[in-house]
């Protein structure tokens, strides 16, 4: 699996975290009694399972996966990786800091400085931000004549304001792998019933 993500990170520029979960989602997929009927709905003439009462009450979302990550059972894991996978998990450029311009102490910023800072702002909220997945960012101004660890404390601050506010953290990819307790072993058992 390393060595996959190294690909889909040099040769399509996707930035992935490696996780043993990837491939138990295949897996489970595969054995999905509601993907396989999102698989026949998809896969039928007329698109839908007439007269099939026991679709499950979320069988939108179960469509939506299955538009996303497609036919499970006719590839392997790796080509379904290759194919699908890596583009539906993968963030083809992760967020970065950006800095817009610099203003020096005691100096009015020059208009060739102003112009550049303006187009640097410009380049960030039109096209930057939106090919790093539009994430939330504060955009600040930041005076440098405290020392280092005041200028951090403050920082921190307001980082820790503006998280706050957020109602809740909007994944970058169109589908991320929920960090949780649930461990391999227990999945591998579990399996094996």
């Amino acid at each position: 699996m390393t060595r996959l993500l190294a690909v889909s990170k040099k040769k399509y520029g996707l930035t992935v975290q490696a996780d043993w979960r990837y491939q138990y989602f295949f897996e489970y997929l595969q054995i999905s009694p509601s993907y396989w009927a999102a698989h026949l709905v998809a896969t039928t003439k007329n698109g839908t399972l007439e007269g099939n009462k026991y679709l499950p009450s979320d069988f939108v979302d179960v469509m939506k996966t299955y538009q996303a990550f497609g036919d499970v059972w006719r590839t392997s894991f790796w080509d379904w990786w290759v194919k699908k996978a890596q583009y539906v998990f993968g963030v083809r450029h992760p967020p970065r800091i950006h800095e817009l311009g610099r203003c020096d102490l005691g100096v009015a910023m020059e208009q060739a400085n102003l112009i550049k800072t303006q187009q640097n702002a410009q380049q960030y909220l039109i096209s930057d931000r939106i090919v790093e997945g539009m994430p939330a960012s504060i955009i600040l101004a930041i005076p440098l004549h405290q020392n280092r660890r005041d200028i951090l404390k403050s920082l921190a601050g307001t980082i820790d304001n503006a998280l706050r506010e957020l109602s809740e953290h909007e994944p970058l990819a169109e589908f991320v792998l929920l960090k949780n307790k649930i461990h391999k072993k227990t999945l591998d058992d579990a399996r094996k019933v």
